[in-house]
């Protein structure tokens, strides 16, 4: 089962990382027109120049990955896991407020979304060039969820 292969990749980093899914994925292909009278082409998607075959088939795997549930149950369980260390690191001014509470969900599904990324990135039977850290985003009509992990680092340049 390739979630529980994902998992016990996760596991053996030895670093706690979240699990979720990463949205939906739309397959219309990016298309453009060239009008009779004009001589440019007008793109109804957005693309990228990063949004490689391996990179959409990638993100497209993650997402297959951090749904199956093996992986769910795994999110929930590191998701606890966080909150209990938020409640004692923070238990001195009442533990962690909303808004913070309010971003875990998200922070969980980034690092599954990450997590998965890296299992697909360390096949030595399959090698690819990915990106590994990146924002949620959507490319040639394709949705995928951030890989970011920890925190956004302004010394990194997110595309």
């Amino acid at each position: 089962d390739i979630g529980l292969a994902a998992l016990m990749s996760w596991s053996r980093r030895g670093t706690p990382q979240g699990l979720v899914p990463i949205g939906r994925v739309n397959t219309p292909e990016a298309t453009s027109q060239v009008t009779p009278q004009l001589t440019s082409a007008v793109s109804t998607q957005a693309t990228s120049t990063l949004a490689t075959e391996d990179q959409l088939a990638a993100e497209q795997q993650v997402s297959q990955i951090v749904n199956t549930p093996i992986v769910q149950l795994a999110k929930v369980v590191l998701m606890a896991a966080w909150y209990v260390e938020a409640a004692k690191n923070f238990a001195s001014v009442g533990g962690p407020d909303f808004k913070n509470l309010s971003q875990l969900n998200e922070a969980a599904t980034e690092f599954a979304n990450q997590s998965a990324t890296e299992f697909l990135l360390l096949n030595s039977n399959d090698p690819k060039l990915l990106l590994q850290v990146n924002p949620p985003h959507s490319w040639n009509g394709q949705d995928a969820g951030g890989t970011r992990i920890w925190y956004d680092n302004p010394d990194t340049v997110y595309r």
